[in-house]
């Protein structure tokens, strides 16, 4: 299986974002996502082969029957006709330098996420990784662009760790730059996700 903390894959997973600089690319649980920031599509891959194969082939969809065009697994609340719409900043836990078990951290993301869903609240996440595959300005800054956001939750461990000063710093001004009517809200925890939205979209 591939994995996104492999130093070999890193590199060549920082070169494919260089190329595609539209898509953001990840992985879960050993899946592998790649989401088109300005149409919105979303295609989910096996393995980290099928992925770089469909893009660099600029065919994502022929990768067989399977990957759908869909992240609902993934973020069961996404949905990009409810609104308003709120973008969920945190760190991905399949990308953060171990040794640890990043499946329950992963499961309480999803249980949040599930909450937007219940209220009808559309949502999208933008999970970065600490491994140094990402182009944190690149990337955060597309997924800020996306949409003329409501709120823009930060989240996944940034506002509690120490160790992470200069990222969140990083990250709240560009939320300035590139979403400035958008309140900014930071959650608890995973599971309070919504909660922490709701206080500024209800």
């Amino acid at each position: 299986m591939n994995r996104p903390c492999d130093p070999a894959l890193a590199g060549e997973l920082a070169d494919l974002r260089r190329a595609h600089p539209d898509w953001e690319i990840h992985s879960h649980g050993g899946t592998w996502w790649a989401r088109h920031n300005v149409a919105g599509h979303d295609f989910r891959y096996g393995t980290y082969t099928e992925m770089a194969t469909a893009l660099t082939n600029a065919h994502p969809l022929e990768s067989g029957p399977d990957h759908e065009a869909s992240l609902d697994a993934y973020r069961p609340s996404m949905d990009s006709t409810a609104s308003p719409h709120v973008l969920v900043i945190g760190l991905d836990p399949y990308r953060v330098p171990g040794p640890w078990d990043p499946e329950p951290v992963a499961k309480a993301i999803e249980a949040g996420l599930a909450k937007f869903a219940e209220h009808g609240v559309g949502v999208e996440t933008c999970l970065i990784g600490l491994d140094g595959s990402d182009d944190v300005e690149a990337v955060v800054g597309n997924a800020l662009r996306a949409h003329p956001w409501r709120c823009v939750t930060i989240g996944g461990g940034l506002p509690d760790s120490d160790d992470q000063v200069e990222l969140l710093e990083q990250i709240i001004n560009l939320v300035r730059r590139h979403a400035p009517d958008a309140a900014i809200a930071f959650n608890n925890t995973p599971a309070t996700t919504y909660e922490a939205a709701a206080r500024w979209i209800d």
